[in-house]
């Protein structure tokens, strides 16, 4: 049987004596936690302290959800050090912070940190992608220096290809694309960073599509990106689609991310490749809509109109004729999220295929996948309701 990444056995052939992830308390940051909590590791854990908490009282507390009590002999094996850090705020002090957080040990560090905001001003969305990476890769530019640093491992995302059409490959990243919001054009700027301090650091960089549920249960804590669009479809929101009905709406379970970044992290030496981890084109963006409607008990499916044609002649008519929740979903905030609805893209995963081979670690049936995902959207109604044991 192949090694899975969550065996504890198999960090003693790791060239770090201690894991730093950022990120920790998102929902693939989580995932990724949970992994090398189950394998054992040492972990430094930057949290940015929030509404009178502090950073050890936040950590603390997402570690109490995931392994009980901290008297627990499972926590109490492990050193697991908080670390206050606000990535909105990174500078200099956050890169000494950083190292003296290391202090003599041989680290891995793992950058999932990122606002995720599609709507955040440009220069806000900088200040937390851009720079605090840069303040990260600083750091580990001081480790590397005196032989410390085992791997930079930067969770990028598969959107970095930006608002286009056609096969986005892993190896490229700057290829003249357009951004449909400030977290693209973020990352794709931290990314540039990445590969920038990569050729004299040990870098590898993942790149995720729109991460969603577990595949075996489509349990999430984060209804944005996939979801939204089909939950104000359900509530009856949208009077048209502005989506291509062969577009490729890219989803990945949480699960099968993490693993196989940690998989990846694990095998392939740090020498600055780029990994998809995506599911391809094997379901539409129309396939997508016709299962909302069978699961969600719809009667009918808004029709869908070409994206060119919605902005040059759909959208000035429905500005004049709605208001209220409907207008802000077709013609303002919502316009973030539909964008993704008309892009016929598909994500080259060569490399990640050849990582993760043998492994066991592999993409389900993407249709399957799709439908256990919107049962639990559909059950739980978007998160509102509690999923009943």
């Amino acid at each position: 049987m192949e090694a899975s990444p969550l065996d504890p056995e198999d960090t003693a052939s790791q060239a770090h004596s201690v894991t730093l992830l950022t990120g920790a308390t998102g929902f693939l940051g989580q995932a990724i936690l949970t992994r090398l909590l189950v394998a054992g590791e040492d972990l430094i854990l930057p949290i940015r302290p929030r509404e009178g908490a502090s950073a050890q009282q936040r950590g603390e507390a997402l570690l109490d959800g995931m392994i009980g009590d901290p008297t627990e002999p499972e926590r109490a094996s492990r050193s697991i050090a908080f670390l206050e850090a606000d990535f909105a705020q990174a500078n200099d002090e956050l890169t000494d912070e950083v190292v003296a957080a290391v202090g003599a040990r041989t680290c891995r560090i793992i950058h999932g940190a990122a606002t995720v905001s599609f709507d955040m001003p440009l220069e806000q969305a900088r200040a937390v992608n851009v720079e605090g990476t840069r303040a990260l890769l600083k750091a580990a530019e001081r480790l590397a220096e005196r032989g410390a640093l085992s791997q930079f491992a930067f969770i990028s995302t598969a959107v970095v290809a930006g608002a286009r059409d056609g096969v986005a490959y892993e190896h490229e990243l700057d290829v003249g694309q357009e951004f449909a919001n400030t977290y693209e054009q973020t990352k794709f700027e931290a990314e540039q960073l990445v590969r920038e301090f990569g050729k004299r650091l040990p870098v590898t960089i993942l790149r995720p599509s729109i991460v969603a549920g577990d595949s075996s249960t489509g349990e999430t804590s984060d209804f944005k990106v996939l979801y939204w669009p089909l939950k104000v479809l359900t509530r009856g929101l949208v009077p048209v689609i502005p989506a291509r009905r062969d577009a490729c709406y890219d989803i990945v379970p949480v699960d099968f991310v993490a693993d196989a970044i940690l998989y990846i992290l694990k095998t392939q030496p740090p020498t600055g490749k780029t990994y998809h981890l995506a599911a391809g084109d094997s379901i539409t963006v129309h396939r997508i809509l016709e299962l909302t409607s069978e699961i969600f008990g719809m009667n009918r499916l808004p029709p869908l109109v070409s994206p060119e044609f919605f902005w040059k002649a759909v959208r000035p008519f429905l500005y004049a004729m709605l208001w209220g929740k409907a207008r802000n979903v077709m013609l303002t905030s919502g316009t973030l999220y539909l964008t993704y609805l008309g892009r016929k893209m598909r994500f080259d995963c060569v490399e990640t295929l050849a990582a993760l081979e043998g492994s066991g670690i592999v993409m389900p049936d993407v249709e399957k996948y799709v439908e256990t995902v919107l049962r639990f959207a559909q059950t739980t109604d978007f998160g509102r309701h509690p999923v009943l044991a």
